[in-house]
């Protein structure tokens, strides 16, 4: 079986992510579910690339991008954590191995922070994805559910 391979994003993703993030079931468990066009999508993107306080990972498998992980600083050590697949890698039982190399990866180089994952109660797939990383439930609102990974 090919090795899952996790690296920074690069201008050449552009597309790909917004090709997932316009997914109809990406869309469904998303905040913000509104189609995003080309032009705010890569103002977005560029931005994202060249923020300190954001990191985009790209899981490469048999040389395909099967989807990224974002991290977003949301204070000094708390940064939120979320996942999009590709909708031709869903299913594949991969999500967890993808989950765990990027919060390796991410953990070496923000060592102290904790991650804070905040995900739609209907999503029942992240949902179990993330407890089965230790991800601890904190807040439980009407629509989503905050679970939090102390760093360690």
């Amino acid at each position: 079986m090919p090795q899952l391979i996790i690296r920074t994003a690069t201008p050449e993703d552009v597309m790909d992510l917004l090709r997932w993030r316009n997914d109809p079931h990406v869309r469904a468990m998303s905040r913000q579910n509104d189609l995003i066009d080309v032009a705010s999508h890569c103002q977005w993107y560029k931005r994202v690339l060249t923020s300190s306080d954001k990191l985009l990972l790209i899981g490469i498998l048999a040389e395909q991008s099967i989807g990224m992980v974002r991290f977003d600083r949301d204070q000094q050590s708390m940064w939120e954590i979320s996942i999009m697949l590709a909708p031709e890698s869903r299913g594949q039982g991969i999500s967890r191995v993808f989950l765990e190399k990027a919060i390796c990866f991410f953990y070496t180089i923000h060592h102290e922070a904790s991650l804070l994952a905040v995900i739609k109660k209907c999503n029942i797939a992240s949902l179990r994805l993330f407890k089965s990383l230790n991800f601890k439930k904190t807040i439980d609102d009407s629509e989503f559910t905050s679970h939090i990974l102390q760093s360690g």
